[in-house]
């Protein structure tokens, strides 16, 4: 972690972020985005926020969104689902959006 970043607190299976947060400050976090119903809800460190969301997983893939200018919003998607002949299909697709 860099000085200066944000701390996304992200809850998993076997530990939750929240944990780390005395951590990341040490490491120079200016900003924590946590859980809504984290608690106790952390102070603000020195200069920076806190922003308590819904969802961290979220946010942080917003902010990620946010940071890099909406890469997605440049780009074409094309989805392929179903059970069988997906690599199939998605090699004609390939071939066939090469050659347009």
């Amino acid at each position: 972690m860099e000085p200066g970043t944000a701390f996304v607190c992200v809850r998993g299976e076997r530990t939750d972020g929240h944990l780390f947060i005395p951590e990341a400050l040490e490491r120079g976090a200016v900003a924590l985005v946590v859980a809504a119903d984290a608690s106790p809800m952390p102070a603000p460190p020195a200069g920076g926020a806190v922003a308590a969301v819904p969802d961290t997983r979220t946010a942080m893939a917003r902010m990620a969104a946010a940071f890099y200018d909406h890469p997605s919003a440049r780009l074409a998607v094309t989805g392929i689902t179903g059970t069988n002949g997906k690599t199939t299909t998605a090699l004609m697709l390939d071939a066939m959006l090469r050659a347009a």
